[in-house]
């Protein structure tokens, strides 16, 4: 299988390597094949849990959802309340664990990120 890489691990190996050891790591989204550099080493060495893996069950809600953001009867960028860099993410995991700074929903900034969107919140920096 080598150089059929679909996916990126750049975001689960963040996550694997800034959770506590013996810690769990949830993964909902969309990844569709194969990725490479992917660190089974730090899942196995430290005791790390894979959890809640796989999509959100859009399907079942999507209809619905679509109708109320059209008609302005929910706001889906109220609750994203954090853009954070990706350096930053122990500082935000630290602060969202310890229920500091009011941390809900975080859009993680990555070197390929597009811009905020209109509404949406501007990085937030949490280095002292």
């Amino acid at each position: 299988m080598a150089g059929l890489e679909t996916d990126t691990s750049e975001i689960l190996n963040e996550m694997i390597t800034s959770v506590k050891a013996y810690g769990r790591v949830g993964i909902t989204g969309v990844y569709v094949g194969y990725t490479n550099h992917f660190n089974i080493g730090a899942i196995m060495e430290r005791g790390i849990r894979l959890i809640g893996n796989g999509q959100a069950p859009v399907q079942l809600y999507w209809d619905k959802l679509l109708k109320y953001i059209q008609e302005g009867k929910i706001d889906p960028y109220h609750m994203l309340s954090h853009r954070v860099l990706m350096e930053e993410m122990d500082i935000v995991y630290d602060k969202f664990n310890k229920r500091e700074g009011h941390i809900q929903k975080v859009f993680v900034q990555t070197k390929f990120s597009a811009p905020p969107a209109s509404g949406t919140p501007q990085v937030t920096s949490f280095k002292k």
